[in-house]
């Protein structure tokens, strides 16, 4: 029950100057009591954008498809089908080459070249889905590395601010002592 209600004032200790006018907090001498709440409060304050930014990460995160396969996998594959379009590419080239050398028209060579013509098409089609597929894994990866940087950052963040707190209360400082503070600060 005490959990719910918050942190009784006996708790708080010198902390209770928590309770000071948003002047005292503002003209407090840096090492008094009111001056270590107030550089406490300030802490909490530098910290919002930081927590602001990682819920923005976490969204953008939630938003994107984990990918199947790893980066270095996708483009091992990739790789061998650029290969294929490269081959396929040449193929055509050389058979229109042909066509040409027989004079514009050959039932044989037309066929070979409508074939090759359709699987270059289709390397084409497939080296661009690895290539999307690749593109989505490294999206991915960086956001993924991006919310891991900025979690640290927050956990950091979060350990300065109870030092902070800690350096101005007089009693141990529990998760309770810091929720109530923090509602007296308005935080």
């Amino acid at each position: 029950m005490a959990a719910l209600l918050g942190a009784h004032p006996s708790e708080l200790g010198a902390l209770n100057a928590a309770n000071a006018s948003a002047t005292a907090l503002e003209n407090a001498a840096p090492n008094s009591r009111v001056g270590r709440i107030a550089n406490y409060r300030d802490t909490v304050l530098a910290g919002e954008p930081l927590r602001e930014e990682l819920e923005e990460q976490l969204e953008e995160l939630a938003g994107l498809e984990p990918p199947e396969r790893t980066v270095p996998e996708i483009e091992e594959d990739l790789e061998a089908a650029l290969s294929e379009v490269q081959e396929n590419q040449e193929r055509v080239e050389d058979l229109e080459q042909a066509l040409e050398d027989a004079g514009g028209t050959d039932p044989e060579i037309e066929e070979q070249l409508d074939e090759a013509r359709a699987d270059l098409d289709s390397s084409i089609e497939a080296a661009q889905d690895l290539n999307d597929e690749r593109q989505a894994a490294v999206e991915y990866e960086e956001a993924a590395e991006q919310v891991q940087e900025l979690a640290d950052q927050v956990e950091e963040q979060e350990l300065t601010e109870r030092e902070a707190l800690e350096a101005a209360a007089n009693k141990p400082v529990t998760d309770a002592v810091e929720h109530e503070v923090k509602a007296l600060l308005g935080l």
